[in-house]
């Protein structure tokens, strides 16, 4: 415990602020893109440096904050959505079956589309043309924060959440726990693939309470 203090008190040192934007000490750490750190979020920085001081080879390939910051700075889907991302998600959409999904599940999936667009693009499949669906889905990703985007981002990637999962999780309709019970469903109870998804959506969570 006394260690843990005095881990946290060398995180907080370690970060500086410059016209409100905060950073670590001597900018020794990049993304892995070769970024600066930096934030308007000083929480957010003391997050990276306790990585920074507790990990011996802090690295975006293992996830944690740090990662996650990786994926906020250098992914450009953060700031900018291409067609190429939109085409892509729309193939999802053309795939996807919610044939194993649960009752409330898919009423989930419709009450997120009704709030976003005011009806159903998908019900295990297009319901619309694909020009209108891909439209709906530029709209709803263009109203997201850059945060919300990167956690999009962590959830589709990591674990390949459906997109109306990401979307009811980021719009409120679902939480993270619930998001964790429906990705990991497959997974043994306790299991290491369990444990790992429960990991790694509890950093997505704080990514995103650092940052907003």
């Amino acid at each position: 415990m006394r260690e843990d203090r005095e881990f946290l008190e060398k995180a907080r040192s370690l970060v500086k602020e410059e016209n409100g934007m905060h950073f670590l000490e001597g900018n020794v750490l990049k993304t892995q893109g070769g970024h600066r750190i930096e934030h308007e979020s000083r929480a957010l920085l003391e997050a990276i440096a306790f990585e920074k001081i507790t990990t011996k080879r802090l690295s975006a390939k293992y996830f944690g904050i740090f990662s996650a910051y990786c994926t906020y700075r250098d992914f450009a889907l953060s700031t900018e959505l291409t067609d190429v991302v939109l085409d892509e998600l729309l193939e999802t959409l053309k795939i996807k079956s919610n044939a194993h999904q649960s009752p409330g599940l898919r009423d989930m999936f419709v009450r997120v589309q009704e709030h976003l667009w005011g009806h159903e693009i998908w019900r295990n499949g297009l319901l619309v043309p694909a020009a209108q669906a891909r439209f709906d889905l530029a709209l709803a990703m263009s109203s997201l924060t850059r945060s919300q985007r990167t956690q999009f981002i962590l959830m589709n990637g990591m674990h390949g959440g459906p997109v109306f999962l990401c979307l009811a999780v980021i719009h409120g309709f679902c939480t993270f726990e619930e998001y964790t019970d429906a990705i990991s469903a497959p997974y043994q109870a306790d299991s290491l693939e369990e444990q790992e998804v429960r990991k790694a959506v509890s950093y997505m969570a704080l990514f995103g309470c650092l940052t907003e």
